[in-house]
């Protein structure tokens, strides 16, 4: 990974985020079996925008509320997404605000272990393989929120999510450090898109960086790890932004053909996901 990379990712990791929706609710998973379940209600939305929610179409919709009244809906069919105008009982007109929206859903997505794979792999997969879970923004595995108006994409929120899992599991959320056990609670109150990494893995910590799935050596760790340091402070102090907080490399792991991604990798501000395992022989790491 060339440092240029880095220092670009980190760029954007101390720009400043303006206000956004809230996400409170609870996340089930059974990673050994692709299982996922998802309850949320959702808050402190525009009392400007008239909205349609998005999932996954990967997802069995169970049910949308308000208050106690379930909604009727008008689903509309995407590549990988469904998207739902919402009514109330016997009403003709979709709701002008989803303000308080509760929503639950559930789905179960391949497993895939040692050379398995699929077609193809990106951003938008929930991709499970050798016990991990990765799952970003671009797959919407929360509700998005999408103006009904401009079409425009709502995906960053705050958050406060209970993740209870099958048994004894890693898990991360983008915006918090990662926690391991089998029911993790997770607030977040700084406005992020969501990426979970979650599974049967380690991490390391040095400093401000969090290292998830890494065979890398404690020696490159600290190297990385002072790197960072020294990226993120010379963007704060040029922006004049202070920035102190987490930034997560997670180990990148592909479900789709052999060497389709060789040099993948992508981020979900301020999550850097690459193949820390070659980092070694990458002039980044010359001490």
């Amino acid at each position: 990974m060339k440092k240029r990379f880095l220092c670009i990712y980190l760029f954007l990791a101390v720009t400043a985020f303006g206000q956004t929706p809230h996400l409170q609710g609870s996340i089930y998973l059974d990673i050994p079996q692709g299982l996922i379940t998802c309850n949320f209600k959702i808050t402190n939305t525009s009392a400007k925008g008239a909205y349609s929610i998005s999932i996954n179409r990967g997802f069995n919709l169970k049910y949308y509320k308000l208050d106690d009244k379930i909604l009727s809906q008008a689903p509309k069919v995407n590549f990988n997404t469904i998207d739902y105008d919402l009514y109330l009982p016997n009403d003709s007109l979709p709701l002008k605000s989803v303000e308080n929206v509760s929503v639950a859903y559930s789905g179960a997505f391949p497993v895939f272990h040692g050379l398995d794979s699929t077609d193809s792999d990106d951003m938008g997969v929930i991709a499970i393989k050798n016990g991990i879970m990765r799952a970003t923004g671009q797959s919407v595995f929360v509700p998005e929120l999408v103006d009904r108006e401009t079409g425009k994409h709502i995906s960053s929120y705050t958050y406060d999510i209970i993740v209870t899992c099958s048994k004894t599991e890693t898990v991360y959320l983008n915006g918090c450090n990662p926690q391991k056990g089998k029911k993790l609670h997770f607030v977040n109150n700084s406005p992020l898109d969501f990426m979970l990494y979650a599974g049967d893995y380690k991490f390391q910590h040095q400093g401000n960086v969090y290292i998830l799935n890494s065979t890398l050596d404690e020696k490159y760790v600290a190297v990385l790890a002072k790197t960072t340091k020294q990226i993120s402070e010379f963007y704060a102090t040029v922006m004049g932004i202070p920035y102190d907080a987490s930034i997560t490399f997670p180990q990148i792991f592909s479900v789709g053909p052999k060497n389709q991604y060789e040099h993948w990798g992508f981020t979900v501000t301020p999550t850097i996901v690459i193949d820390l395992n070659s980092l070694t022989s990458k002039s980044l790491f010359k001490i």
